[in-house]
């Protein structure tokens, strides 16, 4: 599939994903729908089987309301159970399940019907479900808990919170270590500004797709 990041990190989140045939889905809208909108990758409305958004934080939900009066189809936290949930729209199979976050969060995980392209979706989270046999993930690594140790030991004021709620790079690779399958490509997202150092998450992930893109 065809990934284009509008926009990562604490500051908002957005990713527009278009199938081999053009259908195409927005992944959160945690920027100004102007933005989104704008960007020369946006597809034409029609084109835009749904968006989904995975939480209340505005970096992942400050257009909801934009995309809900342009008509679009949402798949959302307000009306998601609090367990796996299958569903078709257009030429999607999707499925969602909550994550473990500081409040209600959901991953989805795609399969186009025509094309069988699998894509994976899963951030804000301290523990989520494996989901084995997936081409694509877009996978949150916010920090390096090493990184952060070496912080807290300089100065003792410092401590996890607020790191806690999110992935780090140790949890990533033990997750994509139990995996089963090898997925062929694994975008690492919501990277924190201050604690997330590209390289080494680079390096810790490379061994786990046939590609590894640190956004």
């Amino acid at each position: 599939m065809e990934v284009t990041t509008i926009n990562t990190g604490s500051s908002g989140n957005c990713y527009i994903i278009k199938s081999g045939n053009g259908d195409s889905v927005i992944l959160d809208a945690g920027v100004k729908f102007e933005k989104i909108t704008h960007h020369p990758n946006f597809p034409k409305f029609k084109d835009i089987s749904f968006v989904f958004v995975s939480h209340t934080h505005s970096d992942h939900n400050k257009s909801i309301k934009d995309f809900k009066r342009s008509g679009c189809e949402i798949v959302s936290y307000e009306t998601l159970p609090p367990r796996l949930h299958k569903q078709e729209i257009g030429n999607w199979f999707i499925a969602t399940f909550p994550v473990a976050h500081n409040v209600p969060c959901w991953g989805i995980a795609l399969k186009h019907k025509i094309t069988n392209e699998t894509l994976c979706y899963i951030t804000d989270f301290y523990k989520a479900p494996m989901m084995e046999g997936i081409d694509e993930f877009i996978f949150e690594i916010n920090y390096i808990e090493a990184y952060i140790d070496e912080l807290i030991e300089q100065d003792k004021t410092l401590n996890h919170t607020g790191f806690n709620n999110h992935c780090s790079l140790e949890y990533a690779i033990d997750y994509f270590t139990r995996m089963k399958t090898i997925p062929n490509k694994i975008y690492c997202c919501h990277g924190s500004s201050s604690h997330s150092i590209k390289k080494k998450i680079y390096e810790g992930m490379k061994q786990f797709a046939d590609e590894v893109v640190v956004l």
